[in-house]
């Protein structure tokens, strides 16, 4: 890990360098501490936030502290850690009440932060960096990011730790449910796996992005009430005899995208039949697809729309998301159709009422 402080006269110059490489999508801009929102600022008003400062003392040449803070290029820093070793980095040194900007630049093989700041107070006195600050800037952001790192060991253990033992018939039926469902279907996602564990009310998760099990590329896996509620404790991955983790996940997603078109075509041609040879609602619609053996697992959002359809063709082991099918198979086309559908059989109906007895079709047995 490498890290240099530098001091510049030329703010202008430090911020238009980074919102070159931000523009070219080659930087992220992930922090700072500013009057407005960091994403309602323009390149504009990321300079006057620094020149309104600096104007408190015109006689400061060198006004504007540049931080450079780099990782080896085989690890993986994601945006949390640097923003974290950023604003202790920022704290240690006393920066706090300075306005400051924090860029990740991606342009090159190792990872690495830029932090720009005023070295002028709210008081328009210049905070004058001592040759220790220079010496010492590498072995404390060493330590910050050592201490990160640590947490995030510790926030895992204690997961692991505080999370409940299974009972003993849960297990059982989780590793059962798993050892049927994983190596059978043909699934991409974890969305269109889930749609086949919901079946068995069982669900896979990565958790929230923030949570140290995410970050560890952990899974965990959950057990479902009949109304597909969570309930119950977790079941990590790895507990699990048949190991079904993240990693064996991404390994089946890319063997089962080879060669789903026919699949995709069958169950393309039951939907679009489906709605041809009848005015289905959504739940007749679902009941003509279970006829050709493809059943069909619906979300719906706060508002009762649909927000989420997966087919699940129980012939052929095939799961597939709306959206990955084409645009009119997406939980917007299906609700749309079926609203289409249902002004249908409404017309229908009226012109059938309308029409005189004497054109009804008669059904009277002769004798």
């Amino acid at each position: 890990m490498y890290a240099h402080i530098d001091v510049s006269k030329k703010v202008s110059r430090v911020i238009r360098y980074h919102e070159n490489k931000l523009k070219r999508g080659k930087a992220q801009l992930i922090d700072g501490n500013t009057a407005k929102d960091l994403g309602d600022m323009s390149d504009r008003d990321k300079l006057y936030h620094f020149q309104r400062r600096n104007s408190l003392n015109e006689g400061t040449v060198q006004n504007t502290m540049h931080v450079l803070v780099s990782w080896p290029a085989d690890e993986t820093v994601d945006n949390t850690r640097m923003r974290t070793v950023a604003r202790e980095y920022i704290r240690e040194m006393g920066w706090t009440d300075q306005p400051y900007l924090v860029y990740r630049h991606d342009d090159r093989q190792h990872p690495h932060l830029h932090i720009v700041a005023s070295n002028l107070s709210r008081e328009g006195e210049r905070l004058t960096l001592h040759r220790n600050d220079y010496f010492r800037t590498h072995a404390l952001v060493e330590r910050l990011d050592r201490q990160y790192v640590q947490h995030v060991g510790q926030q895992l253990a204690q997961e692991i730790a505080q999370q409940q033992v299974a009972p003993e018939p849960l297990l059982p039926r989780l590793s059962a449910a798993l050892d049927e469902v994983v190596p059978t279907y043909k699934y991409t996602s974890l969305a269109e796996l889930n749609a086949v564990l919901d079946q068995h009310q069982l669900r896979v998760s990565r958790c929230q992005e923030d949570s140290p099990t995410y970050l560890t590329g952990g899974l965990i896996y959950v057990p479902l009430t009949a109304e597909g509620k969570e309930t119950g404790p977790y079941i990590k991955a790895s507990v699990l005899d048949s190991q079904p983790t993240l990693k064996h996940l991404e390994e089946r997603f890319r063997e089962n995208g080879k060669g789903r078109e026919e699949d995709a075509l069958r169950v393309r041609t039951a939907i679009d039949w489906a709605f041809y040879a009848r005015s289905p609602d959504l739940e007749g619609f679902r009941q003509a697809l279970r006829k050709d053996q493809i059943e069909t697992v619906i979300q719906r959002g706060a508002d009762g729309r649909l927000t989420g359809i997966c087919y699940i063709d129980e012939r052929n082991k095939s799961v597939f998301e709306g959206n990955s099918l084409g645009e009119n198979y997406s939980p917007a086309a299906i609700e749309r159709r079926c609203e289409l559908a249902a002004v249908e059989r409404q017309e229908q109906t009226l012109r059938l009422a309308q029409q005189p007895l004497t054109q009804q079709p008669a059904n009277r047995l002769r004798i």
